[in-house]
């Protein structure tokens, strides 16, 4: 497995079957294997591009039985790093800023744990929130303690802010700014834009509309 190079696809489906497990856990604790077939049915997914993602856990399958729920669940945990805890840093204490740290320390089962927050207005600097105090942006060095950082600044302020983690040997960001980032090649980078997200929904909704009425 550690030969193997993962697109950010196959992590995507390795969350959702992550999820699909523990909810299989939870809804009956008492069922020991599962399929690439039940998983299809569960997930709208291709079985045979599902056992192509689960090979790379390894041989952890039994014929005429399936998957080992729990096995697979540990499998996919090792790939994901969900068995240590993963520190980000919030920068951007606003609307935005607030709702995604509430949301995280909501989030009690994950292994994502918020441990700086960063905001450069003056009115915010020193404020605690859940016990963690916000700091300025200017205080971000090269002596940080975490994992990854959080962008949730206006759209102006995110190159910066971005460019100053790079600089601080950050390899891993999410950005909620309206905006693609420029960054370098050996940088994990995932982008939210609601709107670009919104956009696709109405694009399909106006396309989808149009060829109904053309028929």
């Amino acid at each position: 497995m550690k030969d193997k190079i993962f697109s950010n696809l196959i992590f995507e489906r390795f969350s959702i079957y992550y999820r699909c497990l523990n909810k299989m856990i939870s809804d009956n604790n008492q069922k020991e294997f599962t399929d690439s077939n039940e998983l299809s049915y569960l997930l709208n997914i291709d079985p045979s591009l599902i056992r192509r993602d689960l090979s790379l856990i390894g041989k952890i399958g039994k014929r005429g039985m399936g998957y080992s729920i729990n096995a697979l669940k540990s499998g996919i945990e090792n790939i994901l790093g969900k068995n240590k805890i993963w520190k980000l840093a919030l920068i951007g204490i606003g609307n935005l800023g607030r709702a995604i740290l509430r949301y995280i320390l909501n989030n009690t089962s994950s292994n994502y744990s918020v441990v700086k927050l960063y905001d450069n207005d003056p009115a915010k600097i020193g404020i605690s929130i859940e016990g963690i105090d916000i700091k300025n942006f200017d205080t971000i060095n090269k002596h940080i303690d975490f994992n990854i950082g959080l962008i949730t600044v206006p759209a102006d302020s995110a190159q910066a802010i971005a460019d100053k983690l790079v600089d601080c040997n950050i390899k891993a960001i999410m950005n909620f700014a309206p905006i693609k980032l420029s960054l370098p090649n050996d940088i994990f980078y995932r982008e939210v834009d609601l709107i670009k997200e919104l956009d696709i929904l109405t694009g399909m909704l106006n396309f989808n509309n149009a060829i109904q009425k053309s028929s």
